[in-house]
């Protein structure tokens, strides 16, 4: 007689990473202009109509102005967002070694629903904190950071 197949154990944290990638329909994700980033499908198409609004203004495409770069983080598993805040709190408790990017808690994050974005400094990062908002988007400063955004819809959409 065979051997039943061993049920293979499932942690909490791959069970949450599970519904927020595949059963939530949130999770539909796209890449940012098709780099590595993706986001979830409305804030990506969000941040892509407030990238083209700004490569009117200077005159410039996602290529010539390096913009791809600038997307640091989009979506993150709970799982990846764990380790971020695990480094951190490390560093903040101990302040040894390299100092790690600052990071929340995974069930406080936006990050893993796909609806947060870190931006590296760029002439768009300083143009989307003045404008972001137009396009449903508000950055968050936490401890003085000034690249985290978070996607809230336009106001008068059901966003902030």
């Amino acid at each position: 007689m065979p051997h039943p197949k061993k049920r293979e154990r499932v942690s909490f944290m791959s069970m949450m990473d599970d519904m927020l990638t595949i059963d939530n329909p949130i999770a539909d994700r796209a890449p940012v202009f098709g780099g590595e980033h993706t986001l979830n499908v409305d804030a990506k198409n969000a941040i892509e109509d407030a990238v083209n609004t700004w490569l009117k203004e200077v005159g410039g495409t996602v290529e010539s102005t390096g913009f791809l770069n600038t997307v640091t983080s989009g979506f993150r598993t709970m799982d990846e967002q764990q380790e971020l805040y695990d480094a951190w709190t490390s560093w903040k408790d101990t302040g040894v070694g390299k100092k790690p990017p600052e990071a929340t808690e995974p069930s406080k994050s936006l990050h893993p629903k796909g609806t947060a974005i870190d931006l590296g400094q760029s002439d768009f990062r300083g143009w989307f904190r003045k404008h972001g908002e137009e396009f449903g988007w508000y950055g968050k400063k936490y401890s003085g950071t000034k690249h985290h955004f978070e996607y809230k819809g336009k106001k008068g959409s059901g966003g902030k």
